[in-house]
């Protein structure tokens, strides 16, 4: 599946975090679906280019896993260092669940042999490829839940991006 093509909006007038694509903030199977879309490709932006404080709007505080890609993100920054590429690569996007109060969205994702490196290029950590990753988004309308699951536990995320108090 090729990244999501959907234009990113400057302002928070709809439902969420300013930047969140329009049909990433709708409270809709849909909407699910590219809000998890939306939120792996800040994690892949955020890898290759270290910003801090575009991934921060899209999860609340209890969010452990996101928390985890935050710190990431600062201390490239503060290194001075970056992903050489793209962290996952979404192949499959799938609602595996759907009510008035919920929508599990499973997306499927390819993680290729990545390295970080410095500002000179050189490598300074390598992450071997990881095929078919799956990662579960729990998303309602008053928060969104980001199970990751590699076979082992599981992570939680609490957004407020698509929640709309963001």
């Amino acid at each position: 599946m090729a990244p999501p093509t959907t234009s990113v909006t400057s302002s928070g007038t709809a439902a969420g975090a300013a930047g969140v694509p329009e049909p990433a903030r709708q409270h809709t199977k849909a909407g699910a679906t590219a809000f998890a879309e939306y939120y792996i490709e800040v994690v892949n932006r955020t890898a290759t280019d270290p910003k801090v404080g575009l991934l921060e709007p899209l999860a609340l505080e209890t969010c452990k896993t996101c928390d985890n890609h935050e710190g990431t993100v600062r201390e490239l920054s503060a290194k001075g260092q970056k992903f050489s590429g793209r962290e996952a690569n979404i192949t499959k996007s799938d609602i595996v669940g759907h009510s008035e109060v919920a929508t599990f969205v499973k997306i499927h994702a390819n993680e290729p042999e990545v390295s970080i490196v410095d500002s000179n290029g050189t490598i300074v950590k390598r992450y071997p490829e990881i095929v078919d990753d799956v990662m579960v988004f729990n998303l309602r309308p008053e928060s969104c839940h980001f199970v990751r699951n590699r076979g082992f536990g599981l992570c939680l995320c609490w957004s407020a991006a698509w929640a709309g108090v963001g």
